[in-house]
């Protein structure tokens, strides 16, 4: 079954960003809502609120929590901070 992908990309974004972020948008990240599962599996971290917004690396998506990599996901506490997790989670998990 395919599943629902919600990209963070606009069709304004070629106008203002580099293509390489431009890239990363499109394919590399998607917007998800906390589940119960993504909650439960927040024990070292930030603590995260069921159906809280967050951005996800799409090709960890279907796997388990145990099993993603460092920064597969985050949850930035304000839309202001969505720009740095974007930067923390090039560095600390596509770079990987």
């Amino acid at each position: 079954s395919k599943r629902l992908v919600v990209t963070l990309a606009t069709d304004e974004d070629e106008n203002w960003l580099t293509e390489f972020f431009c890239f990363v948008r499109s394919d590399l990240i998607e917007v998800i809502r906390a589940s119960n599962s993504d909650v439960a599996s927040r024990v070292n971290t930030k603590s995260v609120d069921f159906g809280q917004i967050g951005i996800r690396c799409r090709y960890c998506a279907h796997r388990a929590h145990c099993e993603r990599a460092s920064r597969s996901s985050c949850y930035p506490s304000s839309i202001n901070r969505i720009y740095q997790s974007i930067t923390m989670m090039i560095h600390d998990h596509f770079l990987r």
